[in-house]
């Protein structure tokens, strides 16, 4: 028998994109999917459709709950906590399309991956292909990731998006709670799986992502050079980093609940309290980057890194 697939879907205000969301998924060549949505309380008419798509196809349900609006980390928290999942769990956005076979694909992959790391955390990914409002290809520049993805490739940036993801139940429950601090649910579950379990990628693209003014994760303009220079002169990088900490100190709490080591994660977020110098010399030794545009990118991350203040009225991290 096929194993069955669960697949999480966050929605708001989607109206304008989730019916073709919706059918490249029941268009997938793999069949044995269950899909549930969770609406974080739309305004427009993305909860109708939701309600008529789960009429029509007895594979996709509504997950409803007293919660108020919880923001689009949350909502795929939410998810994860309340629905029975299978083995073998996906994200999906609103807003993007599926390939044919990336259901198909990704399981293959997963599968074979556990063959070899029985008993393993395992989260897969694809690559993706960056379209605009009409699915028109936006052309930008790939950059390369390490194949063997470790704690020090991705704790200062995630380059995993969760809408190409597939989690084992092993994951998953090292996984959740996803706490309300973290910047992202994909970005949190992609610390823990490099820290203590296997990430593999699928070599081609499984999705069209779509890229537009209304984006949770925002546009793919704000990876690009010019923004990040801009952002990195008007001090947003400093924001975002202490936003980083606060998420690693949340991680650090959940996974010591475990009892699970996160030595690496402490010493790396307490780099920022101690010499600019210091903080260097770490990234450097233990090869903490961040993946763009070449060496102008790695250059940035040392900026921010050297720079880096608590923002004023914050309380200090790691007191």
């Amino acid at each position: 028998m096929k194993k069955k697939i669960t697949i999480l879907m966050a929605t708001y205000n989607g109206g304008k994109y989730i019916v073709e969301q919706l059918n490249s998924i029941i268009n997938q060549t793999y069949e044995n999917w269950e899909l549930w949505i969770r609406d974080d309380l739309s305004i427009d008419n993305t909860l109708a459709i939701i309600k008529e798509y789960s009429i029509r196809d007895n594979r996709i349900n509504l997950y409803q709950d007293d919660l108020k609006n919880l923001g689009a980390t949350m909502n795929f928290s939410t998810l994860l906590n309340g629905v029975s999942l299978t083995n073998y769990i996906m994200f999906s956005d609103q807003d993007d399309i599926w390939l044919p076979f990336k259901i198909e694909l990704t399981l293959k992959k997963m599968l074979e991956v556990e063959k070899a790391n029985d008993d393993k955390p395992i989260l897969i990914y694809s690559e993706l292909t960056l379209v605009d409002n009409n699915l028109d290809v936006i052309k930008l520049k790939k950059f390369k990731v390490p194949i063997d993805i470790k704690i020090n490739d991705i704790i200062a940036q995630n380059f995993i998006y969760g809408c190409t993801m597939m989690l084992n139940k092993k994951l998953v429950k090292l996984c959740t709670p996803i706490s309300c601090l973290a910047e992202n649910h994909d970005y949190w579950i992609s610390l823990i799986a490099a820290s203590y379990g296997s990430i593999v990628k699928v070599n081609k693209p499984l999705i069209l992502y779509r890229q537009h003014e209304n984006n949770v994760s925002g546009s793919y303009e704000n990876s690009l050079l010019s923004s990040r220079i801009k952002r990195l002169l008007d001090s947003s990088y400093q924001e975002q980093l202490y936003n980083k900490l606060l998420m690693y100190d949340a991680i650090i709490k959940h996974l010591n609940s475990l009892k699970l080591d996160t030595s690496f994660i402490k010493r790396y977020a307490e780099i920022f309290q101690k010499n600019k110098f210091y903080r260097l010399y770490f990234i450097t030794k233990h090869r903490i980057y961040k993946y763009g545009s070449g060496n102008l990118a790695i250059l940035m991350h040392y900026i921010s890194v050297f720079n880096y203040s608590t923002p004023k009225g914050k309380l200090k991290w790691l007191s």
